[in-house]
This record gives C-alpha cells, structure tokens and sequence, in this order.
C-alpha cells in the first residue's frame, strides 16, 4: 500500500519538463506597498476608464484616488475635468501617479 501511494503523487522527470518557468511579479504581495498608489494620489489615465454612471472617461484625464479596493487590485478614482465622475480602475489603466502631499 505504501509503495501504491509513492506511486501516485511522485512526479516524473517528464512532467517537470513540461512546466513553465515561474515568473517573478516585480509586483508581488510584498512589494505593493512600495509600489501601488494609495488614497489622495494623482493619476492619469492610460486608456479610458468607464465612469459609474456610464460615460467614458477618455485616457489621460487625471483624477484623485479616493478608495483602494482589496489588495490593490482596484482603485476608485474622481474625475474633475473633462466632466466631473467617479470611476473603478484597474492598476493596468493608470500611466502615472503623483504622491499625495
């Protein structure tokens, strides 16, 4: 019975090799306080963002951010200009961001 189980959860040379590489995420857990814009920063858009009310908000606005969502993983941003909105954006949209304060 011992040697059955050896059996079924050994992994062979041949499957290793069929697995990717892991890649780092130079974003990792660890590492997003350092890197991810927090509440009252500054960004600009990098593509157009779709506002809560439906209207798209077109790439290179700039607007506030006034919430984090999870991890990072979202970030609630307000629009002053070219209409005033709020809008959920994913990091992937934001092109810059200038530190509050």
């Amino acid at each position: 019975m011992r040697r059955r189980r050896e059996r079924l959860f050994s992994v062979s040379e041949a499957d290793d090799a069929d697995m990717p590489a892991p890649v780092r995420n130079p974003f990792a857990a660890e590492d997003r306080a350092v890197f991810s814009p927090s509440e009252l920063d500054v960004v600009t858009l990098r593509t157009p963002a779709l506002s809560d009310e439906g209207a798209t908000v077109p790439a290179g606005a700039t607007g506030t951010i006034v919430a984090v969502y999870g991890d990072a993983a979202a970030f609630g941003v307000e629009f002053e200009a070219p209409f005033h909105a709020l809008a959920t954006v994913m990091p992937g949209q934001i092109g810059s961001c200038r530190r509050a304060g």
